[in-house]
Order: C-alpha cells, then structure tokens, then sequence
C-alpha cells in the first residue's frame, strides 16, 4: 500500500498550486492511529498549547516592563 503522501502527490495537479478533486479524494486510503496513540497525541498538543499560553503571558508582561521602563526614561 502506498504512503498518504504518495498517494496524493500521484493524483495532485496543477503547475504552482496543487489540487485534488473530491472524487480522488475519496481513494485515499489513510492510516488512522489507534486510540490509545490518538490519546497520546492529543495530551502533547494540550500541553503544547499551554506552554504556549504561558510562554504568551510571559512576553506581555515583559512588554508592559519595557514599556514602563521607556516612559521612565522620557519623562
């Protein structure tokens, strides 16, 4: 059996921007990870996304520091 990505390279067309019909789509035979990796995956994003939130939080605090600290300088 062919890789997703390999079936799609196969069937995708056009010269800059690649496109499939749905019909083709449809042939596409995908793996789906069992539940249990699903899981896993799911867990890693969650605690992507909230390092990221915090990592956010941490930048504007250290922007509103800078800020302070620039209209101390000026005044």
């Amino acid at each position: 059996m062919y890789s997703s990505v390999r079936q799609v390279s196969k069937i995708a067309q056009g010269a800059k921007v690649l496109g499939i019909s749905p019909t083709s789509i449809k042939g596409i035979q995908l793996r789906i990870p069992p539940l249990p990796e699903q899981r896993r995956i799911a867990t890693f994003l969650r605690a992507l996304d909230a390092r990221i939130g915090l990592v956010e939080r941490q930048l504007a605090g250290a922007e509103a520091f800078k800020r302070g600290l620039l209209q101390g300088m000026f005044v």
